[in-house]
This record gives C-alpha cells, structure tokens and sequence, in this order.
C-alpha cells in the first residue's frame, strides 16, 4: 500500500506545485483580484487530490484483485490525500513567511475593500472588527498550516468518499460462495 499512497500522493504534490508555481508567475506579471487568485487555488487543489481516485483503482486493481470495499477505499484515498494536504499546508507556510511575506496584508486589504462594497456604517465597522481578529489568527503560521492542511484533507476526504462509492466492488468469490450456501 505504502508504494501506492506515495506514488499518487506524490502525483498529487507535483500536480499542485505545478499549478501554485503557474499561478505565481501569473500573478507576478499581472494583477490577478483576490477572488480569482483563490478560485484558482481551489482548482488546483481539486485537480492535485484527482489522483485519490487513480490511487485507490490502483490499489483495488493490482493489490486486492479487483476488489475493494467501501471502508478500505476510504481509508486509501484519505491516506493519499494527506500526502498533498501537509505538502499544500507546508507550502502555505513558506509562501507566506519567505515568498509573498506581504500576502496577508493584501489578503485582507481586498477582503476590507469588498466589505467597504457591501457595508456602511455601524454594520462595516463591526465586520471590519471581525475581519481583524480573523487576520491575527491566520497570520500565525502554525495555525495557517494546519488550516490549510485541513481544508486540503476535507477536499480530499469529499474525493475520497466518491471514489470509494464509485471504485468498491465485492470479491467475486465470496459472493458466488454466499450464493451457494
């Protein structure tokens, strides 16, 4: 198994340095807002845990004989999908602290001007409060990474599920021996 969750949680890492390094220089050489920034940061981590799917076919295909069950699947595509999870929580962290130390300010000055869109007054000052102490918290790189490695494995568990539903098959033996007892 231990070949297979490194295989395709490997594919999954490469998949999702290919499309934050694209999306970097994109947006190193023109002005990308925020919201399309993290539309694209979703894609890629949706396209990165695409391989849970492959991983899991894989190990039911050439481990188990062609057949798995939905718990075992499961199981195999979370594993596989905690692999890209910590690899994009990592990453999130040195991009924050090394390539882009400016990253949460210019986070949060473009969630400031869309509140500053949809607010006025007593409503805009009590979210850009709430804004604030949000901006605290996730500029702690402890705590980012273990967010970002979260959101990543909820994705992945979401995938994984899927895949599970979609991939699980019964051992044709035990079933032509349930039939003849």
């Amino acid at each position: 198994m231990k070949k297979v969750l490194l295989k395709y949680g490997g594919l999954g890492v490469a998949v999702m340095v290919l499309f934050f390094s694209m999306e970097f220089l994109i947006t190193s050489f023109s002005e990308m807002d925020m919201s399309t920034q993290e539309l694209i940061g979703y894609l890629g981590i949706f396209v990165s845990l695409i391989f849970v799917f492959f991983g899991v076919r894989s190990y039911r295909d050439q481990h188990l004989n062609g057949s798995i069950s939905f718990g075992k699947a499961l199981w195999v595509g979370v594993l596989i999908a905690l692999i890209p999870a910590i690899a994009f929580g990592i990453y999130n962290v040195i991009y924050m602290l090394y390539i882009n130390p400016d990253f949460i300010d210019q986070y949060y000055s473009a969630m400031y001007a869309d509140l500053a869109n949809n607010y006025s007054g007593e409503e805009l000052i009590q979210k850009q409060k709430e804004m604030e102490s949000s901006k605290e918290m996730f500029s702690s790189p402890v705590l980012n990474f273990f967010l970002m490695t979260f959101t990543v494995l909820i994705i992945g568990f979401i995938i994984s599920v899927i895949s599970a539903l979609i991939l699980r098959k019964k051992d044709h033996n035990s079933q032509l021996n349930a039939q003849n007892s």
